[in-house]
């Protein structure tokens, strides 16, 4: 009995043949393997032996995977072998556990996982597919769905994923105050005649008038007390709230009539709304930019026996009143749709749900992809992926004699690739780390470079450590360094650039000295070498941001530069230098606090309110065509985006649009710097307004006042460096963005960037706010690289 159940055990966990019997022939000796990053939420751990991502290791060596907790191995096996047969693309992932369901007395669950295999719905992880049969004399309630997708470890309810209530609402035992609540749907919402988009945006901007004619619309029962088959519209007149009290029963307006409420309707006219007949919200049109905004969702109304009172006016909620609430979820709950794309070449897809779907078709981010490969070719690469992966992560069909074919020369197409060309450089601000913000909170796969700021200089030339306490190992403890180089370990293809500059190289002097001396350019040479090797890093940024340089140091500038580029490229690694965006300034923080007025740090174009010189010098369009004119090519520029604003104290609170006079810097550090986590969360209830010239956002209150590039704005720059052709975008700094997920979705600004480039699986739609529409004007240009060099 004992053997038995020896045998069982060993039968859940496979364990390898190699690892109960490792003896090999000597032939298999020849073979080695080459160990995989640690998976996602999860790590790896060598049977008898110790060893890291990257190393090579003998035939018969054997991998245990395991899990973190609240995360489970999506293969029954956690165990892999070195062996002819291993494939270092086909390990064991960890997926995050689903809430556990069970079968009942009334119903049956049936569970599939990703990979299609059957498994126990109480052990499920993220893609699994449950459907469920109801017992004899029992059925789905309506409007249920029998399928459930786990996603992110939660169950996604169909056709409503989810229902966001506000906090305040209680029910009648607070007057239905707080009555407003969003539906996340799981599927795209699609246009037509019949269903338009409504905008809610500065909806808290627009006032209504007494008499402005509303609609609202929907299902719901008639003047007979049954359902209608057909959608009805009312048009109804905006009260104010003291005539509509007066119009109404005084017991009831007093209880229910509440600032959050508004009030629309007719008296003793046969004309109101019935119960179901809200479905679009009241809505009304805004003259000054012919859009429709609604106002208010319908709440209720004096009943009549029980039933509606259509001889009285209704009260709904106001949408203004909750602004910042819907704002705040609609952030975090927007959808990320992805556009298919198309069939591997020499292979194809299906969707694992079994949806019949064609490239080039919206489906939510999160759909899984399983791809197969026609004879001869076999599939290198993992066979289900999601439809938002990353270029590098999606598999290929190579030939079985293990030679991948030249690839196929494709008709011109008038369509966007799945990827831009324009490369994401993150530059990380490592201080902020002192603030909770680390290198394991970002999404590797969002940025093509990262530059980590910063080092310094020591004055005989070598390279100094800015902050020996954080930047490096220490007592066995990963340093920062370390900790960002190792970022590679989950996406291979990023290059982490350590950047010398910052506080430890302030004084101008220090790199005058550093480039006319060449014992000092040497000592710099070897300091880097030694810290690239020991820390990972590709390639180093050189930050000197002079600001009015004689003549000999620009000379000695470009002969130190082109002294490392040499020594660099003998070593594989890279080299790229910032510079300014022109002759007398910078492509971000154009105004600050020595500026006498209000104004923004990082617009795209200028404003009718500058002076000459300010437009043609302070924008990022106008920084770029200088540098193009001074010969550089558009293939080397680089716009720098800001994930910061810069604030000022106003002179007037009542003065307070672009170039106000203010009095200094208002709130923030350094100067009024303001990073954008900062103000999505501290700074929602200020008054926002876009500025359509620049393409910026600003803010103000009492006498604050920030300037500041928001996500729409974000997203125009993408469009604008994508349309333009430039090398890339220059990301400062990268965990100024919503990086922990504080105010909506992680990293929402980065996110939108790579929407505005073109890069489908970040194309982002946000239900019930009015999309960018405002068209990108051509044709001015944005800043620098010069091997990459940007400003």
């Amino acid at each position: 009995m004992i053997f038995c159940a020896l045998i069982v055990v060993l039968g859940q966990v496979h364990l390898p043949q190699s690892l109960a019997n490792p003896s090999v022939s000597s032939e298999d000796n020849t073979k080695t393997c080459t160990l995989p990053p640690y998976p996602h939420n999860g790590l790896w751990e060598v049977v008898r032996g110790h060893a890291q991502p990257g190393d090579e290791v003998d035939i018969s060596t054997v991998i245990k995977f395991r899990c973190k907790e609240g995360y489970k191995l999506t293969s029954n096996n956690a165990y892999v072998v070195c062996d002819h047969d291993y494939d270092v693309n086909k390990v064991p992932e960890c997926g995050k556990l689903c809430p556990p369901l069970y079968s009942s007395s009334t119903m049956t669950l049936k569970c599939i996982d990703r990979n299609g295999q059957d498994i126990k719905c109480s052990e499920a992880t993220d893609g699994t597919y449950l459907s469920y049969e109801c017992a004899p004399f029992h059925e789905t309630p309506l409007g249920y769905r029998k399928n459930l997708l786990c996603i992110d470890g939660s169950w996604n309810y169909q056709p409503i994923s989810s229902i966001i209530s506000n906090d305040k609402f209680k029910g009648e035992s607070r007057r239905y105050l707080g009555d407003i609540a969003l539906l996340m749907t799981k599927d795209v919402i699609g246009l037509s005649e019949v269903v338009q988009p409504v905008c809610i945006n500065n909806v808290n901007n627009i006032f209504l008038h007494v008499g402005d004619i509303g609609e609202i619309a929907g299902f719901g029962i008639d003047e007979t007390g049954k359902p209608s088959q057909r959608i009805r519209v009312l048009k109804i007149p905006y009260k104010y709230e003291t005539n509509c009290a007066s119009e109404l029963p005084r017991d009831w307006a007093d209880k229910y009539n509440l600032p959050d409420k508004m009030c629309a309707g007719f008296t003793n006219m046969s004309k109101g709304i019935c119960r179901g007949d809200s479905g679009s919200g009241l809505i009304f049109k805004n003259f000054e930019d012919n859009r429709y905004y609604v106002h208010g969702i319908a709440s209720l109304a004096p009943g009549s026996k029980g039933q509606c009172n259509i001889q009285q006016n209704s009260l709904y909620t106001k949408v203004s009143f909750y602004f910042n609430f819907i704002d705040k979820e609609l952030s975090k709950g927007y959808l990320e749709d992805c556009k298919l794309p198309a069939y591997p070449e020499h292979g194809e897809w299906v969707l694992v749900d079994g949806r019949k779907r064609e490239p080039g078709d919206l489906v939510g981010s999160g759909t899984l992809l399983r791809i197969s490969c026609h004879r001869p070719y076999r599939l290198l690469g993992h066979p289900v992926v999601r439809c938002d992966a990353a270029p590098s992560d999606m598999p290929i069909c190579e030939k079985e004699n293990g030679t991948t074919p030249a690839p196929t020369p494709a008709a011109p197409s008038n369509t966007n690739r799945t990827t831009s060309r324009v490369k994401v450089i993150c530059t990380y601000a490592s201080w902020w780390s002192y603030e909770g913000i680390n290198p394991e909170d970002m999404d590797p796969f969002l940025c093509h470079y990262m530059v980590y700021a910063f080092a310094g200089i020591w004055s005989y030339g070598a390279v100094r450590v800015q902050d020996d306490y954080l930047d490096i190992d220490r007592n066995g403890t990963k340093g920062l360094y370390r900790r960002t180089t190792d970022l590679k370990l989950k996406n291979p293809k990023l290059k982490v650039i350590l950047g010398i500059g910052g506080s430890a190289a302030s004084n101008s002097s220090l790199f005058s000295d550093l480039c006319k001396d060449m014992r000092s350019t040497d000592q710099f040479i070897k300091s880097s070498m030694w810290l690239m090797k020991e820390y990972k890093f590709d390639g180093l940024d050189i930050d000197w941001l002079y600001p009015h340089p004689e003549p000999y140091e620009e000379k000695n500038f470009i002969d130190f530069l082109r002294k490392v580029r040499n020594a660099l490229k003998k070593e594989g690694y890279l080299l790229s230098a910032s510079v300014r965006s022109y002759p007398d300034g910078r492509g971000y923080d154009a105004k600050g606090m020595n500026d006498p007025y209000t104004g923004q740090n990082n617009a795209l174009y200028f404003s009718s309110k500058e002076y000459v010189w300010e437009r043609i010098h302070l924008n990022l369009a106008a920084s770029a065509k200088n540098w193009m004119e001074a010969g550089i090519s558009k293939s080397k520029l680089v716009m720098s985006v800001a994930f910061f604003g810069r604030s000022f104290n106003l002179a007037d609170k009542r003065d307070h649009d672009l170039r106000a006079p203010i009095t200094g810097a208002g709130p923030g550090v350094d100067g009024g710097f303001v990073r954008w986590n900062e103000i999505c969360l501290n700074y929602e209830n200020y008054t926002s307004v876009w500025d359509d010239e620049q393409k910026v956002n600003y803010k103000y209150k009492d006498n604050a006042w920030i300037g500041y590039g928001n996500k729409d704005s974000i997203w125009i720059k993408g469009q604008y460096v994508k349309k333009q052709g430039f090398f890339g975008v220059n990301v400062y700094p990268i965990d100024g963005d919503d990086v922990l997920g504080k105010c909506g979705r992680k990293q929402q600004l980065l996110k939108h960037l790579h929407g505005g480039l073109g890069n489908n699986f970040f194309s982002y739609y946000r239900y019930g706010i009015d999309k960018i529409k405002h068209k990108i004007r051509s044709p001015p240009c944005t800043i620098l690289h010069g091997q990459f060099t940007h400003s």
